[in-house]
Parts: structure tokens; C-alpha cells; sequence
């Protein structure tokens, strides 16, 4: 369902802080589990992730989310 308020690039900022908390949560989860270590990279990749989505690309958000948020937490050494 359309959330109503302001929109940025025609999506909606609640968007965009769901999709940080949920990207944080699941790494809260992996984290608790000892799959990962729970970083500052970590959120910075949520945040990147997020902004990727929410600017309007060419390209398929599907292919560019993933790829720019690993490349950005790889270089933070996550």
C-alpha cells in the first residue's frame, strides 16, 4: 500500500528507514548468531543501501542495491 506524506524521488522516506531497520535487524540476528561481526560498516552498508534504492538509476535497483552496498562494506573491511 501507498504511504501517504512527502515523497523523495517519488518514494516514500518511511520506505527508506523500514528497509535500514530491517537491514539492521537481520544483521542484529546474524550477529547474535555468530554468522558476522556487528560493525560500524555495517550500518554505513545499510545506509548506502537505502540511498541506492531511493535514487532513481537506470539500472535495476535488484542489481545496483547489493553491489554498491557490498563494494562500500568491503571497503570498510566488514
Amino acid at each position: 500500500t501507498r504511504v501517504p506524506g512527502p515523497r523523495i524521488f517519488g518514494k516514500s522516506p518511511w520506505g527508506s528507514l523500514a528497509f535500514v531497520a530491517m537491514a539492521l535487524a537481520i544483521a542484529g540476528i546474524l550477529a547474535s548468531g555468530g554468522v558476522i561481526s556487528f560493525q560500524v560498516g555495517v550500518v554505513v552498508g545499510a545506509l548506502v543501501a537505502a540511498a541506492v534504492e531511493l535514487v532513481p538509476m537506470a539500472l535495476d535497483d535488484n542489481l545496483t542495491v547489493p553491489i554498491l552496498s557490498g563494494v562500500t562494506m568491503s571497503v570498510l573491511g566488514v
